[in-house]
């Protein structure tokens, strides 16, 4: 569990960034981040019970854009 707020000062980067991994993040709070709450580089995410709250996008593929709006 974690709660990630303010984070992500580039407005290309989010709170929590990922890079060339695999992760799962549960039951978790993501909130006011500048530009998106998870920034994944050629990764993949398992979520369950996170909530996003006030981020532009809560995940942002960078092979692809804004996956979660």
């Amino acid at each position: 569990n974690i709660i990630l707020e303010y984070a992500g000062g580039s407005s290309s980067l989010g709170g929590i960034e990922i890079n060339d991994s695999a992760i799962s993040l549960k039951n978790s709070l993501i909130r006011f981040n500048k530009k998106s709450g998870i920034f994944l580089r050629n990764a993949t995410l398992v979520y369950d019970g996170v909530q996003f709250i006030d981020n532009p996008c809560k995940i942002y593929d960078s092979n692809v854009g804004c996956i979660v709006p």
